[in-house]
Formats: structure tokens, sequence, C-alpha cells
């Protein structure tokens, strides 16, 4: 039953955006079939033992074409005999396909049932009832590429309510998670700024979240968005690792014993296809609730970004931030009061410069060609110590550095923040040298805002750990409140590190 319920969930996301390959230039009609057949047999490429069972018809309709994808079905195949297949029906879907003069194809007029429901043959406590409510779906399938471009979706009041029996309970106990979301949008825009090369942006956005597990624990989300940005150089080798990826999940999924060689080089083929990979999300008021414990935030970012994965260098930004973040432990009122002190707010970016990623990608192809196991990475000899070598050479010889300003922690009590800049030195024993600069502010109120905790523990550990900033750091004299204590880092390139001139950690001893 679960593999037919993950399978559904992932054919009904497919489906949302489901592609036409690109074709000669006439027979429409056969040319859009044969598209959609090879989609649908594609998109459950993962899931081993299912097999997707429809009909689908293409019938001229003034100067367009109305696709029929009847009886669609999610169906378990290689049933043991006296076993009883778990199909899941998930009924008609249609769409209007116009030709455009370009060879592309404009979509729209998209309906799917409105409600889809399976129910399990031997169990009718398992079930699952899907409501995508469906308001607009539109957009353009290029000819030249496997994947749609600048489509716009659109759906309101989307529900799923999954039911299944409690192992071991009493007949009729029932586990029910119940997901409810008001709106759901996604957009795509899709460029080709010369031959075979592409850029893609997508949005995703949802509104009034909620997942409720059952017993009062309910996940919310307020608003929700995640914006992804692609640019590739090689459309068709990206493409074709993109396939040959989803071949190899099938394999691992069937057998663990499947060969790994044959998707790591297919693996780097997609990444040596890329020049730009950004990905940001982008959430309010997430919250989850339950009667033992509560938390959320009002808001927390996620940002990776890699740049220029063409040229010598790349540039990768990496960024975690959070505000309003709280947890919550209603039944332990003195564990409750500790909690209180974690920080609010956490704006963590990182950037790493001069990064030679593109030579590394050669470096590491030309590894793979050359071994037949990964368990040759483990064992290590000589070509795989040689490549390690070569590595830290090209890192040496591009002066990679790590950029950590403007990292800062807040909470009711203390702000700490944290700038400097770091060189990558993989002859060095600690990797980086370099220094940073620290300071924190409210140190003394918070060791003395611990010993009101009534968890005589939880107030230990937070006033030792205050006391250990406040001893390591330099804190300015005077009655200021907040207290300011500063902190100076230095990586030295013999592998010590200092802070505030005293040795913390010394330089590794010489090789005898």
């Amino acid at each position: 039953m679960l593999r037919i319920v993950l399978g559904a969930w992932t054919l009904i996301c497919a489906l949302s955006f489901w592609v036409v390959l690109p074709a000669a230039a006439d027979e429409d009609a056969t040319k859009i079939k044969d598209g959609i057949e090879w989609y649908l047999d594609s998109a459950l490429a993962g899931y081993p033992g299912v097999e997707l069972r429809r009909s689908v018809e293409v019938t001229p309709i003034e100067g367009e074409y109305e696709v029929a994808i009847k009886a669609l079905t999610i169906a378990e195949r290689d049933i043991p005999e006296g076993e009883t297949a778990d199909n899941f029906l998930l009924g008609d879907v249609f769409v209007r396909v116009k030709p455009l003069e370009n060879g592309d194809y404009r979509f729209h007029s998209v309906r799917i049932p409105e409600e889809i429901r399976v129910e399990n043959p031997e169990d009718s406590a398992d079930s699952l009832v899907l409501r995508i409510g469906l308001e607009k779906f539109e957009g353009v399938m290029a000819r030249s590429v496997g994947y749609l471009w600048d489509y716009d979706f659109l759906a309101s009041n989307f529900s799923m309510t999954l039911n299944s029996a409690m192992p071991g309970a009493a007949s009729g106990s029932v586990e029910s998670v119940a997901v409810r979301i008001a709106e759901v949008t996604s957009t795509s825009d899709f460029q080709q700024p010369k031959e075979n090369a592409v850029d893609q942006q997508m949005v995703f956005n949802l509104s009034e979240f909620s997942a409720d597990f059952g017993g009062g624990s309910v996940l919310r989300i307020g608003k929700g968005t995640t914006e992804f940005d692609l640019s590739a150089n090689d459309v068709a080798a990206m493409t074709q690792a993109q396939e040959s990826l989803n071949s190899y999940g099938q394999g691992f999924a069937e057998s663990a014993e499947q060969d790994l060689m044959p998707f790591m080089r297919t693996g780097l083929e997609f990444f040596e296809a890329i020049t730009k990979f950004v990905e940001r999300a982008n959430f309010e008021n997430l919250t989850y609730d339950s009667p033992d414990a509560k938390g959320g935030v009002e808001e927390a970012r996620f940002g990776w970004e890699i740049q220029d994965l063409d040229k010598d260098l790349s540039v990768q930004e990496l960024l975690i931030s959070t505000r309003g973040f709280f947890v919550s432990l209603p039944t332990d009122p003195a564990m409750d009061a500790a909690l209180k002190m974690l920080p609010r707010r956490w704006t963590l970016p990182v950037r790493l410069e001069r990064f030679p990623a593109k030579a590394i990608m050669e470096d590491t192809r030309a590894l793979l060609d050359d071994i037949s196991s990964p368990k040759e990475l483990d064992q290590g000899g000589p070509r795989v110590d040689g490549y390690h070598e070569k590595i830290k050479q090209r890192i040496n010889e591009a002066g990679t550095i790590l950029l950590l300003n403007g990292q800062s922690i807040e909470s009711d009590i203390v702000t700490a923040t944290m700038d400097g800049t770091l060189r990558i030195n993989p002859d060095n024993p600690i990797g980086v040298e370099g220094t940073l600069t620290a300071q924190a502010l409210g140190l003394m109120q918070l060791f003395e805002q611990a010993q009101t905790i009534p968890d005589p523990q939880a107030a230990q550990q937070v006033m030792q750990g205050a006391m250990v900033l406040l001893s390591t750091g330099e804190t300015e004299p005077g009655t200021q409140v907040p207290s300011v204590t500063n902190y100076l880092i230095e990586f030295t390139p013999d592998g010590a590190i200092i802070l505030n001139g005293n040795q913390m950690h010394p330089p590794p001893a010489p090789a005898q």
C-alpha cells in the first residue's frame, strides 16, 4: 500500500509538469502521443514493481489537439501467486495542445479528477483521499528540450488524507494524517541564450499549509516560497544524464548490489553540463504544536548558490537565517525556562571564492575512468593518493578563500557576531589559515539570568558555558549593560590556533 501511495504522489506531482519530447515538424498528433507515452513510462522509473496502465488518445479539434489519458492506473506487477495487487485508479486526464509555428506546443485547459481515492482491498482502514484543486495549468512545451518552459500553475484548497490501520491496536483503530494547503502556485520561465544552452527559473509558492498528525500534533506554515535558477551550457548532456540517473535509481531500488561507478560518472556528467545553480527557500510563521513540545520560527531562509562552474574559478554561497525562533516544553517548566535563553535569530552566511571546481571535476572524471570500483576510493593506493595530492595543488594554486562575514546569533540576552576571511590550505593540519574577529554582548547578563533557572542542572550548564566564553575572551572594563566581550582568533600557517594571544591548539610536532 505504501509503495502505491508513494508512486501515486510522485505521478500526481509529475503530471503537473509533464513534457512532450522534441520531434520533426509534421505528424503532430503522433509526436504528441509518443511524447506523452514516453513520459508516462519514465515517470515512475524509481519505483520497481509498479507500472502505469492507461490508454492515450489524441484527437484533432479546431486547429488543436485534445489529449485524453484514460483509465490512468498505478498498478503493481510481478505479483506472487495467491496475493492481490494494489492497483490505484487515478482516473482520466485531459489537456488541449496547440502546435505553434516555431515547432513548440502550447498546452492549456488541463483537467484532472476532482477527487482521487484509493483503499487497500485487504483492509479498508488503509486509504488515501486526494483533492488537487487544480484551477489553472497552462504554458508552452519546448521543441528543443525535454521539459516545460513558461508555465503557470494554480491550485486552491488542496487536501490529502492518509489513513492507516494501527498495527497491534484494537480493531478499527486508525492513524490519520491530514494535509491542507489554501493555495499552491508555480511558475517557470525558460530562455535559450544560444543553441544547446538553457536558463530556467522556477518559483513555487504555498500559503496556509497544515499537516495534522493526530493527537494534537500539527505542523503549520503561513507562507512558503522556493526558487530555483538553473543554467546549463549543454542541454543534451544534462538531459541524458538526468535520464540515466533515473534509470540507475530504479536499479538501486531493485538491488543493493548495483555497480555505483556508472552512477558516479553520470552524476559528474550532470554537473559538468551546469554553469549555475541557485536554490532559495523562505518560510514564514512555521510552527509545530503538540501536547509535549512546541516550536517554530517567524521566518526561516535558506540559500545555496553556485556560480561560474564553466570557468576556471567558481563561487559558492550558503545562507541559513532564522528570525523569531523558539522551542517550548509545556510539560517541563524547569527545562522550558532554560530553552527561553536559546537564540531567537540566526544569520549564518558562508561564501567560498576562487574554487577550482572545473579542474577538480576533470581530475575526478580521470580518476573514475581509471578505477573499477568505489572501494578503491576508500582503500587508497597510488592513483587515489595522486588524485588527492592533485586536488590539494589545485586549491593552493587557486588561492581558495572562505569568507565568514556577517555571522550573527541573537537571543533575548546575548548578541554575538563574527567576521573574517580564511584561506583554504590543504597542507595546513587544520585546513585553513587567517583571522576571525568576534564580539559577544551580554555574557555577564546571561550568567546572572542563568541563576534563576528552576532546573539546577540546566542552570549549571548555562552558567558554565557563559564562564568559559567570558574567560577566553577580553571583556571591556566597566559596568555597561550589556557587557562587551571581544575575541581575536588566529589560524596560523603551521597549524596552531591562537585566541586573544593565547595558544589554544599547538602546531603538530615535526615528523620524525
